[in-house]
């Protein structure tokens, strides 16, 4: 008989795809106790369902008061391991105290080698969120060792690794994101185009999007997402929608999606089946160029690298993918988020 256990997420604090599909993957599970626990979480109360136990961790960057704060020597097995940051210690005492007083406990960790490797040393399992990029450095192959099962939100045809033992260690769900790809869809008009800005950090700024409206003049622009307008003026054919709830309703009635290649965004975009202009922003381990590498050759979709956005013609661009057909909405595995949730009943069914 299976015992009582608690299901904990670790939730990277850069951007938000993290959080989405940590809540995604959760709803699923419909596990009796579940845990978030992260720094800044507190930006996402309004989507927290009651049910989720939230362990709130403080920041693991210096603070002024860290007067003592070092880099430290040369350490291959972290990426990051400062030394005299009291944020860094507390997280660490409050994470092991999690895992003490909630024995016996199933991690699921997107994203952090530093915290897979602390689970493992308290004898907490870890499922590891895995993500594309370079990952074949000491720190990443010693997570993935130390992990019981890895899993890949995406599907096998876009898998970029090489190495053996990652492979065999993991479960591809397939694509899934936030939007339902049963849901009613919206009539697409060809002259509306949506521009999609992550919370990452992106290279679409309004030098970006008032160069792409004033190129295609007969198209009309909704920008989705924070941007700083710097400029009293701008073309009258943009509406700026910034942080709004609607982002499914605006994204379906356009025909084309210009936006980074963040794998969340990236996936809301193939539930949505949508011409898709992909410009892959500057990550650690390369994260989005081997994205853009892994969907290209895909009907509808292009790629255009933050160098040459200025260099870009515009028009061209987007009249001759308005002629295609997309066919990005492969990526998708409806039943991707239950299966996932299957793997991981099977992992806790085995280990408690």
């Amino acid at each position: 008989m299976i015992m009582p256990y608690t299901i904990a997420f670790y939730i990277h604090h850069h951007g938000s795809g993290h959080f989405m599909r940590s809540l995604a993957i959760a709803t699923a599970l419909k596990h009796d106790k579940i845990v978030f626990m992260g720094s800044d979480l507190n930006r996402y109360r309004d989507n927290m369902p009651e049910n989720i136990q939230v362990l709130h961790l403080p920041m693991d960057t210096p603070l002024s008061t860290d007067s003592k704060f070092t880099k430290g020597s040369q350490i291959d097995c972290f990426h990051y391991a400062p030394l005299q940051v009291i944020g860094v210690t507390e997280r660490a005492a409050m994470m092991t105290k999690l895992f003490l007083e909630n024995n016996p406990l199933l991690l699921i960790v997107d994203v952090s080698v530093e915290v897979a490797l602390l689970a493992r040393l308290c004898g907490v399992p870890t499922v590891i969120i895995r993500q594309h990029g370079k990952r074949n450095d000491l720190p990443h192959k010693l997570a993935y060792q130390c992990a019981e099962l890895l899993i890949a939100p995406f599907g096998k045809e876009l898998e970029t690794s090489e190495d053996v033992e990652v492979l065999s260690k993991t479960f591809y769900s397939g694509g899934f994101s936030r939007y339902s790809k049963n849901q009613i869809q919206i009539r697409a008009f060809n002259d509306q185009i949506a521009i999609l800005i992550g919370k990452g950090g992106s290279s679409i700024n309004m030098k970006t999007i008032t160069h792409i409206a004033q190129q295609c003049p007969d198209l009309y622009f909704h920008i989705l997402g924070e941007v700083t307008i710097e400029q009293k003026e701008h073309p009258l054919n943009i509406t700026f929608h910034g942080l709004t709830d609607n982002v499914n309703e605006i994204m379906s009635r356009c025909a084309l999606v210009i936006g980074n290649l963040g794998h969340n965004s990236v996936m809301e975009i193939a539930t949505l089946n949508k011409l898709y202009i992909g410009i892959p922003e500057t990550r650690p381990f390369d994260e989005q160029i081997d994205k853009a590498q892994a969907i290209s050759g895909i009907d509808g979709f292009e790629v255009v690298l933050a160098d040459d956005i200025l260099k870009t013609n515009w028009k061209t661009l987007i009249d001759n993918l308005l002629k295609i057909s997309p066919s990005i909405g492969k990526l998708i595995n409806p039943d991707a988020l239950l299966e996932s949730s299957n793997q991981i009943k099977k992992l806790a069914e085995r280990l408690f």
